[in-house]
């Protein structure tokens, strides 16, 4: 079971609590949320730092989107190129 989380399983933090392993011979059902549940966010044009955390806002910096800055670009805090930002 080497990997294997049992507090993610729908019974998770109960069955860890309890010392249960799952029948993998008979799963529990699967329970999927409502379809209402999902809200998508509007992009926000922002983007984070995946080494230092620092946020990238266009609103901070003239308009400027994060996509129209140069290749070279690098963060202001930790010196590190474009491509370790992902949207926030």
């Amino acid at each position: 079971m080497r990997g294997l989380r049992p507090c993610n399983t729908p019974l998770g933090y109960e069955n860890l609590e309890a010392k249960r392993v799952m029948d993998l011979d008979n799963p529990p059902e699967t329970i999927w949320p409502d379809k209402d549940c999902f809200v998508i966010d509007e992009a926000t044009g922002k983007y984070i730092c995946s080494v230092c955390g620092y946020v990238y806002d266009p609103a901070e910096h003239d308009g400027v989107g994060f996509e129209d800055l140069p290749e070279d670009w690098v963060c202001p805090r930790c010196k590190q190129p474009k491509d370790k930002f992902g949207k926030a």
